[in-house]
């Protein structure tokens, strides 16, 4: 048996290359611009002058045209009088941050150095310094940005942390019976952040700012909900959830005290799912 398989799979494999003609397409050739900055006094004495410094290359297989770098000083932190910014390549407006490079060639570098004081009378914990690009022929823009921060004291962390939900959710639910939803935590900043905690306690608990809002009562049916260690459905919004004839994960329906033989997922008040599949949907 495995004998036949393997030559089946064999066969198949051949029959792909010389049927379908099978051929390699070549990668097509772009510019992809990088950014890094560093700053050299990342904590400053009391009216220290520091300097940041922006490095652009190009590690794209092509030139880049018309690159433009925006670095505009945090509103704490200021060029000191008598002292300007340094560019090897183009132009730099401090009032804008718009550093103009110009076309940038293959493997070529062009560099920013922005000298800057703390202008407040209270130094903030964390001063964060942002160079940002953008270029329509640039789709690997991973490495468009570029942070770097003074601090109060070498004991403070300079983090950003945000975090994003995202639904692929394929409807109707009849036909797909999916729902796919993640959650993503991103640091932005110079830092790197330990013992993040996300808290997914919230109503529902399946995702953030998932809720079922707003005066008209949603109908579910013919879905599957099943694996759910919380709540397969919860509803917080004030009105009755209609999710009849759907799967909860078992034969006996969902967990519910009004359901007292069911183990299935469980729901919460507020959900009307009687009757139930039986059978799970394929």
């Amino acid at each position: 048996m495995h004998t036949l398989f393997a030559r089946s799979i064999r066969a198949a494999f051949c029959a792909l290359l010389a049927g379908c003609g099978f051929s390699a397409t070549p990668l097509l050739a772009a510019p992809d611009l990088e950014l890094r900055m560093t700053v050299d006094a990342p904590v400053p004495t009391p009216g220290q002058p520091v300097q940041f410094t922006v490095t652009l290359t190009n590690v794209g297989a092509d030139p880049a045209a018309g690159v433009v770098v925006t670095d505009k000083l945090p509103a704490e932190l200021a060029i000191p009088t008598g002292m300007a910014a340094f560019v090897s390549v183009g132009s730099y407006a401090a009032t804008t941050g718009t550093w103009s490079v110009g076309d940038l060639a293959p493997a070529a570098s062009a560099q920013l150095v922005i000298p800057a004081v703390v202008a407040t009378s209270t130094q903030p914990p964390c001063s964060v310094n942002v160079a940002t690009t953008s270029l329509a022929a640039d789709t690997q823009t991973a490495n468009n940005r570029a942070v770097a921060a003074v601090r109060s004291s070498a004991a403070v962390r300079c983090v950003d942390l945000t975090v994003s939900g995202d639904g692929n959710v394929l409807l109707p639910c009849q036909k797909s019976r999916h729902l796919e939803m993640s959650v993503r935590v991103l640091n932005r900043g110079p830092d790197a952040a330990t013992n993040v905690l996300v808290d997914m306690s919230q109503t529902p608990a399946v995702f953030p700012g998932l809720q079922f809002t707003g005066n008209n009562a949603p109908g579910i049916n013919n879905c599957i909900f099943e694996g759910n260690t919380s709540y397969g459905l919860q509803n917080s919004s004030g009105i009755t959830i209609t999710a009849v004839n759907n799967w909860w994960g078992s034969s006996t329906g969902p967990t519910h005290i009004s359901n007292p033989t069911g183990t299935g997922d469980a729901v919460n008040d507020g959900v009307t799912f009687s009757p139930w599949l039986t059978t799970r949907p394929r």
